[in-house]
């Protein structure tokens, strides 16, 4: 990149953190509205498609050389709350750059991945350059969320084409080949009251919420991927109880439940009602009720896929270092998105770093950001 191109690139990087898009907020479209202007003001046909309440997703195509592969390039706008500003060294909602590094909210986390996929195409098109297939870029709201922008994406059929799917996330530079699933599962469990001083006489809702849980914490756990390590089962809220001297006769449980594959959501599902099934039966007046919260499916991708292989080659020929393959805890829109096509390739790559996502003080190398913008330039050519 030349020294105008980096400054181009910073400048846009610093626009996009200083519209705010923290997610609740519904502010989304304006930084949708704002990047198709861009892409547009660039050669590049874009639109906004709306989310409702104030947020919209940006999409936009750049035809290729071979117009019947489709590589989908996605970011999202959204970025989670600031927290307690008082513990940021400088304002989370404008961009302060320290060190070689821009400090805000959503730095790494993933505005800086999201300007490297519409630099990219803006370089392209600026050194007359064609990709080598057509290109999709996706800028999708509510990903901290609920998913709703990547839930409209699939229903508007913008990924019917599509060949691959590249996300990016933050990665620190590495190749994101796997990605856990998430099951939020919300258990209510009924049981029978009593006086405190006779238990036997009643059924305790929640200790045997917790022996649930801890069944089904002991069929996760089993669950293990080279990449993502093991599959988890967090105990993040349990509620109940009367008063001191009555038994329980109600509880509610949360779990945060990460899957690697191959384990499915399904199967988490399955084995919960099988437990719930053998606990109900051996003690009468006990009855489990599930809802779900969330529902993303675990994500892997070959390290033989083609876009893989490219992808990797390009960061070598950028960095001069081969990239390490990574597995990502978080979610992202790659379940939604695939949720249709569970076969379609994702590979996450970004120059955020994981690490200081959702963090106070949050920051993105600027070298990173610039090397990333020119890995994205070789690979869509």
């Amino acid at each position: 990149m030349t020294t105008e191109e980096k400054r181009e690139a910073k400048v846009f990087l610093e626009d996009i953190l200083r519209i705010s898009t923290v997610n609740g907020e519904k502010h989304e479209e304006r930084l949708a509205i704002f990047i198709a202007r861009y892409l547009q003001e660039h050669g590049i046909p874009a639109y906004t498609e709306s989310v409702g309440q104030g947020m919209a997703n940006v999409v936009a195509r750049v035809d290729g050389i071979d117009p019947g592969y489709t590589l989908v390039l996605n970011g999202h706008l959204d970025t989670v709350p600031f927290g307690d500003r008082a513990q940021w060294d400088s304002d989370p909602d404008i961009p302060v750059e320290r060190g070689g590094r821009l400090y805000a909210r959503g730095a790494s986390d993933m505005k800086s991945g999201l300007a490297s996929l519409v630099m990219a195409l803006c370089l392209t098109i600026k050194r007359r350059k064609r990709p080598r297939c057509s290109l999709i870029f996706l800028g999708t709201a509510d990903e901290e969320r609920g998913g709703a922008g990547a839930h409209q994406a699939v229903k508007s059929h913008i990924l019917d084409e599509s060949d691959a799917v590249i996300i990016a996330e933050p990665t620190g530079g590495s190749v994101g080949l796997a990605q856990k699933g998430c099951l939020w599962l919300r258990l209510s469990v009924e049981g029978r009251t009593s006086h405190g001083a006779y238990p036997w006489e009643g059924v305790n809702a929640i200790m045997k919420g917790f022996a649930f849980c801890n069944k089904l914490d002991h069929f996760i756990r089993t669950y293990h991927h080279e990449l993502l390590g093991d599959a988890t089962c967090c105990l993040s809220h349990a509620r109940g109880g009367i008063v001191p001297n009555m038994v329980p006769d109600h509880a509610e449980f949360f779990l945060d439940i990460r899957t690697v594959p191959p384990l499915r959501i399904d199967d988490v599902l399955e084995k919960a009602k099988a437990i719930a099934a053998k606990m109900e039966k051996d003690t009468p007046s006990l009855f489990f009720h599930f809802s779900l919260l969330n529902r993303r499916e675990a994500i892997e991708t070959a390290t033989s896929e083609q876009e893989t292989i490219k992808l990797q080659r390009c960061i070598k020929a950028v960095t001069g270092v081969a990239p390490k393959n990574t597995g990502i805890n978080f979610f992202t829109d790659a379940s939604i998105l695939t949720k249709n096509r569970p076969e379609l390739p994702v590979i996450l790559f970004g120059p955020g770093q994981p690490a200081v996502a959702h963090k106070n003080n949050e920051w993105v190398d600027l070298q990173s950001y610039y090397q990333a913008i020119q890995i994205y330039c070789c690979y869509v050519c």
